[in-house]
């Protein structure tokens, strides 16, 4: 091949290479993910297999949302939304009632960059709706009480008639926690008035007999598991006078070693 064809093989090479289509890039497609859990806490045995096939449904309207184009924060409203509306749940209907007996809620969402929040409102049928709205329509991220009830009239979020979250299984549950609360109560008053009994007893017992002392809960000396290490209300100044072993007797006190 002489110089001059030779050039115009590089020539053509050359122009070849430079309208050579690039080959793009294969795009990666990934199947969304969506996780949904129905709150923490003991749940009882007859409420397992409901509570976890609601949870699969909320989990599934949320991933047709995702298949269908819809955004991330959609889906996450859509699966919340869902759950709010199952009394099964501790959001929304048949949540449980604060000590005035209604039914008060938070509610949150977020995205990687930003975040709306809501507190302690009432009568709100979706509160990730109205966090939503927080996240979407204001520069704030927590609005709560009468200012995010008013925020939800604003913003056309309906308010129910009062009462109307509540439900059998709430009430039923408020009132065995209130009368546990009364019972504990009950049961501080009454180990107060042991105290001061005790307190007394304990004052009349020193002055009586200085060789015999107390420990609380039929303890046993230097057991440190339940707290009783050799308690400073053992101590006497007249201890010089008790002879080794040093034997206490046990009984019921009001001191407590931890």
């Amino acid at each position: 091949m002489c110089d001059y064809c030779s050039w115009i093989d590089q020539i053509l090479t050359r122009i070849r290479n430079e309208i050579k289509p690039e080959k793009k890039k294969r795009r990666v497609y990934v199947d969304p993910v969506i996780i949904v859990h129905g709150g923490a806490g003991k749940i009882p045995r007859n409420k397992r297999k409901r509570i976890l096939c609601e949870v699969k449904n909320a989990a599934i309207e949320a991933y047709s949302d995702l298949i269908n184009g819809r955004s991330a924060v959609d889906a996450v409203e859509k699966a919340i939304s869902y759950m709010e509306n199952k009394s099964l749940f501790n959001c929304g209907k048949g949540g449980s009632l604060d000590i005035n007996n209604e039914v008060v809620m938070d509610a949150a969402i977020m995205t990687t960059k930003d975040a709306g929040c809501v507190g302690a409102v009432r009568d709100i049928e979706h509160p990730i709706s109205l966090a939503r709205k927080v996240l979407e329509k204001t520069e704030h991220i927590l609005i709560v009480e009468k200012g995010a009830q008013k925020f939800a009239l604003d913003h056309e979020i309906p308010i129910l008639p009062p009462s109307s979250l509540r439900e059998i299984s709430s009430l039923i549950s408020f009132k065995s926690i209130s009368e546990s609360f009364e019972y504990e109560q009950e049961e501080c008053e009454i180990e107060e008035l042991k105290n001061e009994k005790n307190e007394k007893n304990e004052k009349n017992e020193k002055n009586e007999n200085n060789e015999k002392k107390k420990c609380d809960s039929s303890c046993v000396i230097y057991r440190y598991g339940e707290g009783e290490v050799y308690p400073h209300e053992l101590y006497d100044d007249d201890i010089d006078i008790i002879d080794e072993p040093i034997i206490l007797q046990v009984c019921f006190s009001c001191f407590c070693f931890s």
